[in-house]
């Protein structure tokens, strides 16, 4: 079992980012939870996901101590680096987060940066969810692809832009 919370703020993607892996998961036969929570702001208010992944039915859509911390703003990271497991993740905006902690097991990835590079900052959300899925290989490359392709298919730029953004964070993992 794996558990992932995905925190930011509302505007970041966080949301979409946790969405795209759940179904990723579903498609890939997997069982899975997904427990959103965001406060009553559209954008800039905190915003968080937890996905449970497990090849076995997931009890609980609670996400407390979990496996991975993905962080795309400081305020997140503050707020959520307590809750993590003692050998757990935490992977980084560092594009955004300045004050990074210097301890095992945290991976800065510049989200905005790479996404900029794939044509849009706001597919930062995408290079996170390439980097977490080269690292873990929870789920398969093909399953976010199909999700991607549902999500988007109408709108043809924005799924190449999130599919270039997904392939750069999955290749900044292997470098």
């Amino acid at each position: 079992m794996k558990k992932i919370l995905f925190t930011g703020q509302g505007g970041q993607g966080v949301l979409s980012m946790g969405l795209m892996l759940t179904e990723s998961a579903m498609y890939a036969g997997k069982c899975v939870t997904f427990l959103p929570s965001y406060g009553v702001e559209m954008r800039g208010g905190p915003a968080s996901c937890g996905v449970t992944i497990d090849e076995k039915e997931v009890a609980s859509p609670l996400c407390a101590n979990p496996d991975i911390l993905i962080c795309m703003s400081e305020r997140a990271l503050l707020a959520h680096k307590q809750q993590i497991k003692k050998d757990g993740m935490i992977l980084i905006n560092s594009s955004i987060v300045q004050n990074i902690p210097n301890e095992k097991n945290i991976f800065t990835i510049p989200a905005n940066d790479l996404a900029i590079q794939a044509g849009n900052v706001k597919a930062s959300n995408m290079v996170m969810l390439g980097y977490l899925i080269a690292l873990t290989s929870i789920v398969n490359e093909k399953s976010i692809y199909l999700c991607l392709q549902e999500k988007f298919g109408a709108k043809e730029k924005v799924r190449v832009v999130n599919e270039q953004a997904f392939l750069l964070g999955k290749n900044f993992a292997q470098k």
